[in-house]
């Protein structure tokens, strides 16, 4: 066992890596449980006990804790939190008896990785040990964003005014870390005038990176179809197809009538199941265990996003697959991709549209498109290459050979 001593601390099971988080959590938690002497600590959902024996069952930890924590984000949480001075994702994170078992362990550990900003107040004066702040987003742009789209004025305050307060809570976090690991679109956002930025390292998330050693998928053996991958109940998900589904697929069908849209990913909101309801060309799939399965045969990958910040997996699956995609400018941050060379990028309707129907009708575009891709993300975008990146980090700062 090393004697190099890390407590890994998050707000949720990072296992099974079914979500782009939790790909990102589980795949760091794995690195560093081969490479150190790794404790991790987290919360849980409801029935959740059989993922963590399994998870656990492919760790070799120091030691572990978990327990179960189901604080709802809805309206009465969010007064609660505005009452205790806390951000509403502190506020659904918070627990007495996971604090005084984080306050134990750092105390036999070397350094702490914080993973997502609300479980920073479990550090909360601690001394004598190094600090990381994995950023999975920059929290206050998502919120901010979402305040900006929102219709009803109400609504547009509450969002505003918590992502002041998020805002506020992160940069007071990323002021006391040592070093902070966020997506480099992020790393803007979060850096503060005065201060050390020199503390920023980039970190991507970076999907499932052994699509690219699958064959390429040629255009003849798609099918006139479009598809959408990602957890369903995530409110930009929903928000972003509500838009395609309004103001591009009327677009789409008057020029290829017999189009199909495939929908994939667990929780289907009823917001967006409607417009399934109403045409038979829409289908929702639900989860899918092996994408391969609906990926061999896409023509066209859409990544339809207006808010949202940190990389996003879904896009990158799809570069790794090799599937020619459109996406907005939002979904397309913090990857080195350009407009017209590896994807589309497009925010006005027509204009998605348009591009949706190029590489559905074009085979040299598509065939460019699929190949430059796959060379982009294999050259740039591999966990390999990552987590090698951080684990320099980690032993740099913590003076490690």
């Amino acid at each position: 066992m090393s004697s190099k001593k890390i407590l890994f601390i998050t707000n949720q099971l990072p296992y099974p890596p079914s979500t782009g988080g939790k790909l990102k959590s589980w795949n760091l938690v794995r690195f560093l449980s081969e490479n150190y002497s790794l404790s991790l600590i987290y919360l849980l959902k409801e029935n959740e006990k059989e993922d963590e024996e399994e998870m656990l069952s492919k760790l070799a930890l120091s030691s572990h804790y978990s327990e179960e924590l189901n604080v709802k984000r809805n309206a009465l949480n969010l007064i609660r939190s505005r009452l205790s001075a806390d951000t509403l994702n502190v506020f659904r994170n918070r627990s007495k008896t996971f604090l005084l078992k984080t306050r134990e362990l750092l105390k036999s550990n070397d350094l702490v990785i914080v993973d997502h900003y609300e479980m920073y107040p479990y550090l909360k004066n601690s001394k004598g040990i190094k600090k990381i702040l994995h950023e999975h987003n920059a929290e206050f742009c998502l919120w901010e964003r979402m305040g900006r789209l929102e219709s009803s004025m109400i609504k547009r305050s509450v969002l505003l005014s918590e992502a002041r307060r998020i805002e506020k809570a992160e940069k007071n976090y990323v002021k006391d870390s040592d070093l902070i690991w966020a997506a480099p679109n992020d790393i803007a956002a979060l850096q503060i005038k005065g201060e050390n930025n020199s503390k920023f390292e980039y970190t991507y998330h970076l999907g499932d990176d052994k699509f690219i050693t699958y064959p390429n998928i040629e255009f003849k053996d798609t099918e006139l179809n479009i598809v959408f991958v990602g957890t369903q109940s995530w409110e930009a998900n929903i928000d972003g197809l509500e838009w395609f589904f309004e103001k591009c697929w009327p677009l789409l069908k008057h020029e290829v009538p017999n189009i199909k849209f495939y929908v994939i990913g667990k929780d289907p909101q009823p917001r967006v199941t409607k417009f399934g309801r109403q045409d038979e060309q829409i289908i929702f799939t639900g989860f899918v265990e092996d994408l391969e399965e609906y990926y061999s045969k896409t023509r066209v990958t859409i990544v339809p996003l207006r808010f949202g910040s940190g990389m996003k997996v879904k896009l990158l699956n799809s570069l790794f697959r090799g599937i020619p995609t459109v996406t907005t400018s939002v979904g397309a941050e913090g990857i080195e991709v350009e407009d017209g060379r590896d994807i589309y990028i497009k925010n006005d309707p027509k204009e998605f549209v348009d591009s949706i129907l190029t590489l559905l009708m074009h085979q040299e575009v598509w065939e460019k498109f699929r190949d430059r891709s796959r060379e982009l993300v294999h050259n740039k975008y591999t966990w390999k290459n990552l987590l090698s990146k951080h684990k320099k980090e980690i032993d740099d700062l913590m003076g490690w050979e």
